[in-house]
């Protein structure tokens, strides 16, 4: 009788350790999951802010366009200027560059704002970041953006970059680039 107690006994606590180990296994499947989503959710927030703060620093010289037809940022220091108190508002981020309320949990970095003015067949860029400041001539269809496209038309740049602190603690590099293009509506 002592022998029947004790196989019962072993039977239930395999049952019970093999559903504690599906239940774990399934938590951490939905925490897996909701990252992910928040992260896509972060990603999709982000490429927003940079879109709306690239076409927000897009002031276009009236004079020029009056006169020559030529879309051109006339200052592009003005430009960089507007850019990143765009940025701070879409993104919400205080003073320090830093979001107080989501998931970046280092200051955000303007890693790289250029713009790009089409005069004719030139390509006039002007970029600013942390290290490189520049301005430079190239001829229309060979300038290229960082990110690969072929310069057509007037265009503004921008690669900003920051942590992201997800679940157990996990911290990781994000780094998202945005490329506007400046066009007549036809």
């Amino acid at each position: 009788m002592i022998r029947r107690w004790i196989i019962k006994k072993s039977k239930g606590e395999l049952a019970t350790f093999t559903m504690v180990y599906v239940l774990l296994f399934f938590t951490a499947t939905v925490a897996f999951a909701l990252q992910i989503r928040q992260y896509i959710s972060l990603k999709t927030y982000t490429e927003d802010a940079l879109a709306a703060s690239n076409l927000a620093s897009a002031v276009i010289d009236i004079q020029e366009y009056g006169v020559n037809h030529n879309l051109i940022i006339k200052d592009p220091a003005h430009a960089y200027s507007i850019y990143q108190d765009a940025l701070k508002v879409n993104m919400g981020l205080n003073d320090h560059w830093e979001d107080p309320a989501g998931m970046i949990s280092s200051p955000v970095q303007v890693e790289q704002y250029i713009v790009y003015n089409v005069r004719g067949t030139e390509v006039e860029v002007t970029s600013f970041g942390e290290n490189l400041n520049y301005s430079a001539t190239e001829t229309l269809g060979s300038a290229t953006s960082p990110n690969g496209r072929v310069i057509e038309s007037t265009s503004i740049y921008s690669r900003i970059s920051y942590q992201v602190t997800g679940y157990f603690g996990v911290t990781v590099p994000a780094v998202k680039d945005k490329l506007v293009d400046v066009v007549k509506n036809n």
